[in-house]
């Protein structure tokens, strides 16, 4: 039983097998060794090529490809509400809560990995105030009804 090296390996005679003098067959050579390590001190060397170029596409300005956007508006006017802090909580605490500032036209925009996150807005005295969810799935976002969210927009 076992590997058939007769075909490839030159025989021997030898002992070792209990019926006598037998035709024993050494394996085909193995992989070529590896070089040698040189000593400490001397050198070595090494090519390195660089990668090949890749086309790539400008994003406008503070926008990230899966990124969730939003506006918080005045309840009343409707106008955009700066420096509100737009707080993320993982509903199943896996992640730790993401919070944004919006602009002083009260946008922001938010990266969020795969899960269920609460949208909350922290009040002024440090509550959070929740409006609603939203389940991020490889940077598509989609609401509590599983339709698509292109953006929010929180009445505030």
């Amino acid at each position: 039983p076992g590997l058939d090296y007769s075909a490839t390996g030159a025989s021997k005679r030898g002992a070792g097998s209990a019926g006598g003098s037998q035709d024993a067959v050494e394996p085909p050579a193995g992989p070529a060794e590896e070089p040698p390590i040189p000593p400490l001190g001397e050198e070595t060397s090494r090519t390195a090529y660089k990668p090949a170029a890749t086309e790539m596409s400008a994003l406008p300005v503070g926008s990230v490809a899966g990124a969730l956007r939003g506006t918080v508006v005045s309840a009343t006017s409707g106008t955009g509400k700066a420096d509100v802090k737009v707080v993320f909580t993982d509903s199943r605490q896996t992640y730790r809560d993401r919070e944004r500032l919006t602009d002083s036209s009260g946008r922001f925009e938010v990266l969020l990995p795969n899960g269920d996150w609460v949208v909350n807005i922290q009040e002024a005295d440090g509550k959070l105030t929740p409006f609603g969810s939203v389940t991020s799935a490889s940077g598509r976002f989609l609401d509590d009804r599983d339709r698509t969210v292109s953006s929010l927009r929180l009445n505030h």
